[in-house]
């Protein structure tokens, strides 16, 4: 769940939330932004800039290869796929940690 961060539901059915929000209306819903914590926006529309040199830029993630936080499965040391779940690489360098349009 990417409200309470729990395993075995999704974030549409979260009891948490529920109790929070007061209600199940779960088209409002949408997730967690791994950046800065709210569940107003994910991370794709966070306005909170990342400092230059910080390590830690997704400290909300939780990753669902080795159940850490602060960063997601693609960036995972112990995700031998990276990006490519079934499987591939980059085309110019042979990387599976990043898309080739970002080589």
């Amino acid at each position: 769940c990417f409200f309470c961060r729990k395993r075995g539901h999704s974030v549409a059915n979260c009891k948490d939330r529920l109790k929070t929000e007061g209600g199940d209306d779960s088209k409002n819903v949408t997730g967690i932004c791994f950046r800065c914590g709210s569940t107003e926006h994910t991370l794709k529309n966070c306005k909170v800039p990342v400092k230059k040199g910080e390590e830690n830029v997704l400290p909300y993630a939780l990753c669902y290869v080795c159940n850490q936080k602060g960063h997601l499965a693609s960036q995972c040391s112990q995700n031998e796929k990276g990006l490519y779940p079934n499987g591939g690489c980059c085309k110019y360098c042979g990387s599976v940690r990043h898309l080739a349009k970002d080589c």
